[in-house]
C-alpha cells in the first residue's frame, strides 16, 4: 500500500560532490558553493509538507528518526534507497538548475525506505 504505482511521482536526485567556500578577496564569508552530479530520475511517494516529528506524540514518524527532526517532506522508495545523505533532490520544480531539497535521514527497511527531506532556502 505504501508504494502504489498512483502514488508515484517524478523527483530527481543528485549526489552531493562537494562544497566550495565562497570568498569576498581575501576574506571568508563563512557561505559554502554546494556542487551536486548528474540529475537522475526516480519515481517515489512524495508526502505534503509535514514539519517535524516528536516523540511521544504518538505518530508512527517519531519511532523511525529518534526524538526530534525537523524536515519538510517524507519520501516512500520501494526497494534500496538509491542515494545516500546528503544527496540533492528536485521536488517541486523539476527543471531548476539547483536541487530544491536536501536529504536529512534514510531508514531502510527490507521492502522500502523512508526518506526525511529539508527545503533549501
Amino acid at each position: 500500500m505504501r508504494c502504489m504505482e498512483r502514488n508515484k511521482t517524478l523527483i530527481y536526485y543528485a549526489p552531493m560532490l562537494g562544497t566550495t567556500p565562497i570568498m569576498d578577496g581575501d576574506v571568508d564569508t563563512f557561505e559554502h558553493d554546494v556542487s551536486f552530479g548528474e540529475k537522475t530520475e526516480l519515481y517515489a511517494n512524495v508526502s505534503p509538507a509535514i514539519g517535524f516529528t516528536y516523540r511521544g506524540s504518538g505518530q508512527a514518524e517519531s519511532e523511525w528518526f529518534g526524538r526530534i527532526e525537523r524536515y519538510d517532506k517524507q519520501i516512500i522508495i520501494e526497494g534500496e534507497c538509491p542515494f545516500k545523505e546528503p544527496a540533492g533532490l528536485w521536488i517541486d520544480d523539476l527543471d531548476a538548475p539547483n536541487p530544491d531539497y536536501q536529504v536529512q535521514r534514510i531508514a531502510q527497511s527490507k521492502n522500502f525506505a523512508k526518506v526525511l527531506v529539508k527545503k533549501i532556502v
